[in-house]
């Protein structure tokens, strides 16, 4: 149960990441590449999102 608790928070944080990418490249970092970036981040948040879901598969 708690994994399951856990693997569904990581893969939710890795999808805000992903989806929000551009939005926290403004916001957090501030330098001229913000393309190279936020793809740098969409890639961060696409492993995350991977890595909750082996957690949800390891639950099972």
């Amino acid at each position: 149960m708690w994994l399951n608790i856990i693997g569904s928070s990581i893969a939710l944080v890795g999808t805000c990441i992903a989806l929000d990418a551009r939005r926290l490249v403004k916001k957090y970092f501030n330098f001229g590449e913000e393309n190279n970036a936020s793809m740098g981040l969409k890639i961060v948040g696409l492993i995350i999102i991977f890595i909750g879901g082996l957690i949800l598969l390891a639950a099972n």
